[in-house]
């Protein structure tokens, strides 16, 4: 009687009676080597830019009997590896092929499993479709942080994640539903949609920074200090733009603030913010020193300097006067810009008897 082969490993199985005297030679053969190779065989395949047909012969080592399938070359494009119809088989496949591309595990007819790139994967086929064996998980950090992939598609998951610190960067932790990310050695934070989210109705967030960072908030923010935009929020201090904003101190623009002043100071000297426009205003005095004609320069600060620029300043004497039994003065405007301002006085029949005397004027400008 002829000998036949199992269907899936190619094992020879003898007939009754044949093979007398020589059938330890086809035994060992069937376990020391087919068997073998299908339990621990590891098989590499070259893929050639092209798909690869499986050898499949009865009774020999071959290529679809392997454990394990390592598939490296260089690929342009997703490649199929070709295993025989009619065999069930599991396989550990890895995908070393140089050019970014998945290989796809297949019969020549049915349904296969793309192993992706630099990925290795364990896969069955019933003869006619192959199956990813189970879900892979990557990571599994006790309580902590769960990557799992079903197909190709990867889910982080997180069970009690207490602190993640990666060296120097940022560390984030947890406190109840509350979650902190601390800075160590981060200086900015930048991007638009999408990167750092704070969410109340989802637990709180805190960014400890101890550092000088760059932080750019708009939108919605509870507190938005030194933003560069900052939209309905509660308090907006030294923000370009507040808008909405419950507070917006010092800030170039605040529209529709219910406060939209510059730190109020509503005394003698004092300032204020109406719109985008700041009006200051403060008293100063400057010592005679006797002689007729224009004295001065002299130098004064705003009470606070404007952001950008003082558009307009003007001063009027309060005490004119008597400088002596027959002098008058007054004083006048010189120059000013943001951050202070010139005033001088001109005396008129004063002779030397003003020395000492005082002239006080009152300065009012306004600026943005």
């Amino acid at each position: 009687m002829a000998s036949t082969y199992s269907p899936s490993l190619k094992l020879e199985l003898m007939g009754n009676g044949d093979q007398a005297g020589t059938w330890g030679q086809t035994t060992n053969n069937n376990l020391g080597t087919l068997l073998e190779q299908a339990i621990t065989g590891v098989q590499t395949i070259t893929l050639l830019d092209a798909d690869h047909t499986l050898t499949n012969l009865n009774g020999s080592p071959d290529e679809a009997r392997n454990a394990v399938l390592v598939i490296n070359g260089t690929t342009t494009a997703i490649r199929n590896i070709i295993a025989p119809s009619s065999q069930q088989k599991t396989y550990i496949v890895t995908n070393s092929t140089v050019g970014g591309f998945g290989v796809t595990v297949k019969t020549a007819s049915g349904a296969g499993v793309t192993i992706p790139y630099g990925a290795t994967q364990i896969v069955y086929t019933d003869g006619t479709n192959f199956y990813l064996a189970a879900s892979q998980t990557v990571v599994a950090a006790g309580t902590g942080i769960n990557v799992s992939t079903v197909g190709t598609t990867a889910t982080v998951s997180n069970t009690g994640v207490v602190t993640v610190t990666p060296s120097t960067g940022i560390s984030a932790s947890t406190t109840g539903t509350n979650v902190t990310i601390a800075n160590t050695g981060v200086t900015s934070i930048t991007g638009t949609a999408n990167q750092v989210t704070a969410s109340a109705s989802t637990g709180g967030v805190t960014l400890s920074l101890p550092s000088t960072i760059n932080v750019n908030i708009s939108g919605n923010a509870a507190t938005a200090t030194n933003a560069t935009n900052a939209t309905n929020a509660t308090n907006a201090t030294n923000a370009n733009y507040a808008t909405n904003a419950g507070n917006a101190n010092y800030a170039n623009s605040a529209g529709s603030a219910n406060n939209g002043l510059v730190a109020d100071s509503l005394g003698g000297s004092g300032y204020a913010q109406i719109g985008g426009l700041i009006i200051q205003w403060l008293t100063v005095t400057v010592g005679t020193t006797g002689g007729n004609g224009m004295q001065g320069p002299y130098g004064f600060n705003w009470p606070r300097g404007f952001p950008n620029t003082c558009l307009f300043a003007s001063c009027s004497t309060l005490l004119g006067g008597s400088l002596n039994s027959s002098g008058t003065g007054h004083m006048d405007m010189y120059s000013y810009n943001g951050s202070n301002f010139e005033v001088f006085y001109n005396a008129t029949n004063n002779g030397n008897g003003g020395t000492g005397q005082n002239l006080q004027a009152t300065v009012f400008a306004v600026g943005y």
